[in-house]
């Protein structure tokens, strides 16, 4: 029986829908074991949730675990970092498992005019975290990381007494208190008696710094971290304060 060209053709279409119609997954639902669109972030027992947000640009920050992260609040007094930036938290690998003392992810205030000459500040765009967890020794790590400052540069930094709207977050945290007048003697000034958190960006601005300490803070004894305009020097001389972060023990 002869067949035409017309034939031949329905016939193969009909094929091909019974061999891939039933198979087509443009509008099919993802897999249980699929997430689209949702961050996540590991589970721990030393789960960090402290993470605030600001009116002004910033991410907000989420639960952190030990191996998680956390997003970055933007600066309060403007010139935050962009939405939905990231920096990992980590708890030291010899810490306890119960070591968390306290962790900070902003926001962070940046102080007008620093230099009190009308100079912009260099710190208008620091986002950043610090987290302190106490050593098996009963000492304390701290450690703070940093971004949106100037490339290639080096800041000074130290744990502070007061809030950063209080004077500015007053003088250094000292473990053994100076007498009065004597807050720049490096007997007491330096990095022992103090937490000394000196940061170096690299070319994108970014930096790390760690302090181990055989002490840690009295509560409510320190309650910011200060960025100042330059390295550490004797006594604790750091330059100007250009940005603070709250982190209350």
């Amino acid at each position: 029986m002869r067949t035409s060209i017309g034939q031949c053709m329905a016939f193969a279409m009909a094929s091909w829908a019974v061999a891939c119609g039933s198979d087509s997954t443009d509008n099919a639902a993802p897999d249980a074991g699929t997430v689209t669109g949702v961050a996540t972030t590991s589970s721990s027992t030393n789960a960090v949730a402290s993470s605030t947000t600001t009116s002004s640009s910033g991410g907000a920050g989420g639960a952190v675990g030990s191996t998680g992260t956390a997003g970055s609040a933007g600066a309060s007094s403007g010139g935050g970092g962009s939405a939905g930036a990231t920096i990992d938290v980590a708890v030291p690998s010899d810490a306890p498992s119960d070591a968390l003392i306290v962790a900070s992810t902003g926001p962070w205030t940046v102080y007008a005019d620093p230099y009190a000459n009308g100079m912009p500040n260099p710190a208008m765009g620091i986002m950043g975290q610090a987290v302190a967890t106490q050593t098996p020794s009963n000492g304390m790590h701290l450690e703070l990381t940093v971004s949106g400052l100037p490339p290639n540069r080096t800041f000074g930094s130290h744990l502070h007494l007061l809030a950063c709207d209080d004077t500015k977050a007053g003088g250094h945290y000292q473990n053994m208190p100076a007498p009065d007048g004597g807050a720049n003697d490096p007997t007491y000034a330096n990095p022992t008696n103090e937490a000394w958190l000196d940061i170096t960006t690299d070319a994108s601005g970014m930096a790390h710094a760690v302090s181990n300490v055989s002490w840690y803070p009295r509560p409510g004894g320190a309650k910011a971290i200060i960025v100042h305009d330059h390295g550490t020097t004797d006594g604790g001389v750091a330059g100007a304060k250009l940005a603070c972060l709250s982190m209350v023990f």
